[in-house]
């Protein structure tokens, strides 16, 4: 079962911290990401490199935005269409990621990339154009949960979507593809540089 949050229509300003903070940090990467990108823009020097992390800024920034659009739904179907607009940036950051590793550490050869990004993007664009059932789990019990400290949400019970197998082995195969290109640039004698790959 996978269990989805959504805040109550009229709740007060407890849920305004963590939706502040989702604005907060949505709008810090997006201004890192817009950064980035001009500076990929304008020099030459490492210029695949700054674009691509520029552009994954701004996709984080999509996916935080987006996640907070959901918490702040009034109801299931403004929750799904908000499941859809996260599902699209966190596919998009997902390729722009793999993409970035294989510039950053030079993995040779590209397939594996091409094949972990396309299998990214090919759940995005599944996640626009296919029924929701298939990728968003529709709402199955809706039931009131008061968390430690005092906060009130709505909990949505749900039954797993049929492509959430293939979105989670997708995953898995990015992890070992980030696991392959730690080792390869450990064995090149650059372990600094392996350290902020073995993080993403």
């Amino acid at each position: 079962m996978l269990e989805l949050r959504l805040p109550p229509n009229g709740m007060g300003a407890k849920l305004s911290y963590f939706t502040t903070s989702l604005t907060f940090i949505g709008g810090l990467s997006a201004g890192f990401g817009l950064l980035y990108a001009f500076i990929g823009i304008r020099r030459t020097i490492d210029r695949q490199l700054n674009l691509v992390f520029g552009l994954f800024a701004l996709a984080y920034a999509g996916w935080t935005i987006a996640a907070r659009a959901g918490y702040l739904a009034s109801d299931v179907d403004g929750l799904v269409a908000a499941g859809r607009a996260t599902a699209v940036f966190a596919s998009l950051g997902y390729l722009l990621l793999v993409w970035f590793v294989a510039v950053y550490a030079d993995v040779r050869p590209r397939l594996p990339a091409y094949a972990v990004g396309g299998s990214f993007a090919v759940i995005g664009l599944a996640s626009l154009a296919l029924p929701d059932e298939l990728l968003v789990p529709t709402a199955f019990e809706v039931s009131t949960t008061t968390l430690p400290w005092g906060e009130t949400v709505q909990t949505l019970d749900t039954p797993g979507a049929t492509l959430l197998p293939v979105v989670f082995a997708t995953q898995l195969a990015f992890l070992i593809y980030v696991v392959w290109a730690t080792v390869l640039l450990s064995r090149r004698g650059r372990q600094r540089s392996a350290v902020p790959v073995s993080y993403t």
